[in-house]
């Protein structure tokens, strides 16, 4: 019940994030890619955004998102159920205040595990987010999440929907720990907490936010790179040869700055998506824990 728990609250985690992240994470995405130094930049978040919303309607804020959306299930699921699952196993007794060691294995656990769900899902959302029509054609390079699939299987097989793994998991590996480690280290400034379930809904806010927001920032050079990577070929032409090859050129055309393009609208999606995140999670983690309490009373 305990390991079902956790996936079960991580699924729903999941689809909360992605509907409140989704408009900022593709202005996110066309920054870090136009920036490469082989396409017009744009200029900053604000005019990334208001230009898609003139050119592609609305609906453009939201291109790409049927991947996220029919992956975050597992995704999630993976990433909350393998941190929830390894802490718990370090942990001396059920629902003590972890140690910051546990946390750190846990987080690098999770976030290794959850990055073979990502990687094709982020190619995946990464191609169509790069795509600038208002409308799909029959003259689009790919018209839809299955289109995309089966045109990436032709050309590069199986190994063509994990491009840009390398630069993904130097990103979340690190990231993740830094995540779960900030977010129980905010919770331990921000309330008197003698449990892991002793938590109120502000103090999970403001440290599911921030914590989201310290993560992005310890490891976003390498998410400039894996979208780099990822958005390449969406023209016909190839740049990179490997992800050093990315990294090398990308540090030659825009320099240091370069490899932080995308940042603003990344930590403004932060904070609220994590937010939201982390207090979808421990509602539905505490909705089972009430429930388990109750049944056990009964049958006493």
């Amino acid at each position: 019940m305990e390991i079902a728990r956790e996936f079960i609250a991580g699924w729903f985690a999941g689809c909360a994030g992605v509907i409140v992240s989704q408009p900022m994470d593709i202005v996110k995405v066309r920054m870090q890619v136009l920036s490469s130094g082989t396409k017009r930049a744009a200029t900053n978040s604000f005019s990334c955004f208001f230009n898609i919303v003139k050119h592609e309607t609305v609906y453009g804020l939201y291109k790409g998102m049927a991947p996220p959306l029919a992956a975050v299930a597992l995704q999630n699921a993976i990433l909350f159920g393998v941190y929830g699952n390894v802490l718990n196993m370090l942990s001396a007794k059920d629902g003590e205040k972890p140690r910051l060691s546990h946390i750190c294995v846990a987080g690098a656990a999770s976030g290794a595990a959850q990055v073979w769900v990502v990687c094709p899902l982020e190619l995946i959302k990464i191609k169509l987010q790069m795509q600038t029509e208002v409308k799909r054609t029959s003259s689009s390079r790919y018209r839809g999440t299955i289109d995309c699939i089966r045109k990436i299987y032709k050309t590069s097989g199986s190994r063509g929907l994990f491009h840009g793994i390398t630069p993904l998991l130097l990103r979340d590996t690190p990231g993740f720990v830094m995540y779960f480690a900030s977010y129980e280290i905010l919770l331990d400034l921000l309330s008197q907490r003698k449990s892991r379930a002793d938590v109120g809904p502000l103090a999970t806010v403001f440290a599911g936010g921030l914590a989201g927001m310290i993560s992005w920032f310890s490891t976003f050079p390498f998410d400039v790179i894996k979208s780099r990577m990822q958005a390449d070929g969406n023209s016909g032409i190839f740049q990179y040869r490997g992800a050093v090859d990315c990294f090398l050129k990308s540090y030659k055309t825009s320099g240091l700055r370069g490899l932080f393009s995308g940042l603003g609208p990344t930590l403004l999606r932060a904070f609220p998506t994590n937010a939201v995140i982390f207090s979808v999670y421990n509602f539905v983690s505490n909705l089972f824990i009430e429930r388990s309490i109750t049944l056990n009373a009964d049958v006493d």
